[in-house]
């Protein structure tokens, strides 16, 4: 009878131990590992890169040049007007009174002092401002997708407010704006493409100039 008591026991105390042990198991067995497919970022083709480190001898420099100069040219011939005709006397005195903040983006985005900025034309200033250091201004934020995702939102969050304002100016406005848009249009393809801009005033491209300022 002892003995089968004594059996009877440690059967109990067997089962007993082997449910302990399997609680514990999962009392300390590691959380699953989260997969991290969903965690890992996709980029659209269309994002283009930072702009940084990027070898100025990979591109055709040259050749973006030029095209960049016939842009600027075409855009001229239909802008030029806006320098003294009076229609446009009321986009003059807007950028006029912008002219010390477009000064300290120059000094800021471009690396000139102040006073050469504030010594151009009110024209000049503008030229230097909507097409080169207002867009570029935006590389820099690190908001790729906010701003340069595609081409219709570019638009919307930089070049909008130019295009608004030449448009509802004198009897060309709306030419001018257009003329505007299309030299943008340029300017974004480039960066898309190649993640840089180009300085319709020097002549130079923004990667030209971020190496002549770290040498």
């Amino acid at each position: 009878m002892k003995k089968i008591l004594l059996i009877l026991l440690m059967a109990t105390l067997s089962i007993s131990l082997t449910a302990c042990g399997k609680k514990q198991d999962t009392a300390t067995a590691p959380a699953p590992t989260p997969s991290t497919e969903a965690s890992v970022p996709t980029v659209d083709a269309s994002t283009p890169a930072p702009v940084e480190d990027i070898p100025i001898d990979t591109y055709d420099l040259e050749a973006i040049k030029e095209d960049g100069s016939a842009a600027f040219d075409a855009f001229l011939a239909v802008a030029s007007q806006m320098e003294d005709n009076s229609d446009f006397e009321t986009v003059r005195t807007y950028y006029a009174r912008k002219s010390d903040d477009m000064a300290r983006q120059y000094a800021e985005y471009c690396g000139g002092p102040e006073d050469d900025f504030l010594a151009l034309s009110t024209f000049e200033q503008f030229l230097w401002f909507e097409l080169y250091i207002n867009p570029l201004k935006y590389t820099t934020k690190g908001q790729y997708d906010t701003y340069f995702s595609d081409l219709g939102r570019f638009q919307a969050t930089i070049t909008e407010r130019c295009y608004s304002l030449l448009s509802h100016t004198g009897n060309n406005g709306q030419e001018i704006a257009d003329a505007f848009q299309e030299i943008m249009a340029w300017q974004y393809n480039l960066f898309a493409e190649r993640g840089f801009m180009y300085s319709f005033m020097t002549g130079e491209t923004s990667i030209e100039t971020s190496s002549a300022e770290t040498n």
